[in-house]
C-alpha cells in the first residue's frame, strides 16, 4: 500500500482499522475499485443506526495504467502530453 510519498508502512505505520475498532466504530473493508462494493458499503453504513461506520477502501494508485500503477511518484503530478496519450493507445476503445 502506498501513501503520497512512499509506502504506508514508512509514512503511516499505525493500524488505522484497529484505532477505529478501539473507538467503537464498525468497519467495512472493500475493494475501492469495485463500484458494487462501494455502493453496498454506503448502503450498509447509512442503515447502521448502532454505531459510526468507517469504510476502508483498498485502492491502488494509477489502477489500470501500467506505467503509473503502484508508483507514488505520479500522485498529484501532472502528466506530460505523451503520458496522457499512453493509456488510450494501449487499450481498445469501443463506441456505439
Amino acid at each position: 500500500r502506498l501513501q503520497l510519498s512512499g509506502s504506508l508502512e514508512k509514512i503511516m505505520p499505525q493500524n488505522i482499522k484497529a484505532n477505529y475498532l478501539a473507538d467503537g466504530w464498525d468497519i467495512l473493508e472493500i475493494d475501492g475499485h469495485n463500484y458494487q462494493e462501494i455502493y453496498q458499503a454506503l448502503r450498509k453504513a447509512v442503515n447502521n443506526k448502532n454505531s459510526p461506520v468507517a469504510i476502508i477502501a483498498q485502492t491502488s494508485m494509477g489502477k489500470g495504467v501500467s506505467f503509473m500503477e503502484d508508483k507514488f511518484e505520479f500522485h498529484g503530478m501532472p502528466l506530460s502530453l505523451t503520458n496522457v496519450k499512453l493509456p488510450y493507445q494501449n487499450s481498445v476503445l469501443m463506441t456505439t
